[in-house]
């Protein structure tokens, strides 16, 4: 290998030329120029076993460093760390953090550098080195740096851009349940390590933070909500579980929330445009259709997702929306719609629901019906519908990785090396956060 060496004043290029031997990839390395010799010889010794696939145990012990052969290597290992200045050393870093066993502490993750940078060579000319490391930090470190980490500068703790979820929460002065409400829907990225104690530390970026701010703004509690569409709490439930409103807060997903947050988008979307009525007609509101009509299971969500859809249209001035509850209809074109919907109904799932049926995420069916491996079709205002036979006819020909690691009683990381047939789909191939295979593939193996 080359080093690529600098050209720092005399005692620097005569101390490259007699260990590497070799002048011809002298390059210019401005962070050494103001180190002595003597300093120069420390950060040989300690940076030089860094080298590509290699994680030094106790850098700066390096056995009969007199000898020509291992000198050469420590400071080819050194300056090709130094040069390209400081890229070169930012991609040993995050090599280092790769091999890693996962953990949220930034000495574990990264020692032995780190004992390196702040124990070995804590002097303040080695200070640059230590300002390349936290540069690093903040641009790819995924958790959170707090006051332990006492050795860092502290405008390396204090700019940090990723947060915890309760300190998203006081940013976006939300409750600390909505921000975790929105990480457990994937709604919000975010990265995680397990703890010690088996509890898990989730960071968020803080460029989360206006989206957060955006999707919350005006969000409405379930009773404010059925207020607001002058409907009883159970339909706007039914319309949760329908698919037709989505809320960021749910207490039928996220068991431990403290109360329903529903945005204010999807209020509004349940507001619908009315049309001059005929002086001769009978209406009647929705909400009295809902109350006495004696409706069967999902067609009081289908009666409003066809009003906010306009295949019912909403009788009155022509100038205002409304609420779907107080909407008023034509009573004969109900009846004849509510008999035309139940000659045909439609025994179908939201993705929501076909996820819990299939027992994956609600991420992992969307990006399944994206890819077209989850057959759907498209329904007006309720988007994509999941029929029965499409999830039996999806049992029947895919298998998740996670299942037959189960199955197995192997890690999903292991068998995934070991198994010859392909995936359909997966994180490194198209970004799907489960991998599937055929069954017939994998039945074949």
């Amino acid at each position: 290998m080359e080093a690529d060496v600098e050209d720092a004043g005399g005692d620097v290029q005569a101390l490259t030329l007699l260990l590497c031997g070799d002048s011809s990839g002298m390059a210019k390395l401005a962070c050494l120029s103001g180190l002595s010799t003597p300093a120069i010889h420390r950060l040989v010794r300690y940076l030089g076993p860094f080298q590509a696939n290699t994680r030094p145990s106790h850098p700066g012990q390096t056995l009969d460093v007199h000898r020509l052969d291992v000198a050469r290597g420590l400071v080819t290992g050194a300056a090709c760390l130094l040069a390209n200045w400081p890229t070169n050393l930012h991609t040993r870093i995050d090599e280092l953090r790769a091999d890693a066993p996962e953990s949220p502490s930034v000495r574990r993750t990264f020692d032995p550098l780190y004992r390196v940078l702040y124990d070995a060579l804590q002097e303040a000319e080695f200070r640059f080195l230590r300002d390349a490391f936290e540069d690093y930090l903040h641009v790819h470190w995924w958790g959170l740096i707090c006051k332990r980490n006492r050795r860092l500068r502290p405008e390396t703790a204090n700019g940090h851009p990723r947060l915890s979820l309760p300190q998203m929460a006081k940013a976006a002065r939300v409750p600390p349940s909505v921000v975790r409400h929105m990480v457990q829907a994937e709604l919000v990225p975010s990265n995680s390590a397990e703890l010690r104690s088996g509890r898990r530390a989730r960071s968020i970026h803080l460029s989360e933070l206006q989206g957060i701010q955006s999707a919350t703004d005006g969000a409405r509690s379930l009773e404010e909500t059925a207020r607001m569409l002058s409907l009883p709490r159970r339909r706007v439930r039914e319309l949760i579980m329908g698919g037709l409103l989505t809320p960021l807060v749910s207490r039928q997903i996220n068991k431990d929330a403290a109360a329903w947050l529903i945005p204010k988008m999807e209020i509004d979307r349940l507001h619908v445009q009315t049309i001059q009525a005929p002086d001769d007609s009978d209406s009647i509101p929705a909400r009295d259709i809902l109350k006495y009509w004696r409706l069967e299971k999902y067609e009081s969500v289908a009666l409003i997702a066809a009003l906010v859809d306009g295949r019912l249209p909403a009788q009155g001035d022509r100038q205002s929306k409304v609420p779907v509850g107080k909407a008023l209809l034509c009573a004969v074109g109900a009846k004849e719609w509510l008999l035309r919907h139940r000659s045909h109904a439609r025994k179908d799932f939201s993705v929501d629901t076909a996820a819990r049926e299939l027992g994956i995420k609600q991420q992992v069916a969307y990006d399944l019906v994206r890819l077209g491996i989850l057959h759907s079709t498209t329904v007006g205002v309720l988007g994509h519908r999941v029929s029965p036979d499409d999830v039996e006819r999806f049992q029947a020909t895919y298998v998740s990785l996670a299942s037959l690691a189960s199955q197995a009683r192997r890690s999903p990381r292991a068998l995934l090396a070991e198994l010859s047939a392909s995936p359909v789909c997966g994180p490194s191939i198209d970004g799907t956060r489960q991998y599937f295979y055929r069954r017939t593939e994998v039945e074949s193996l």
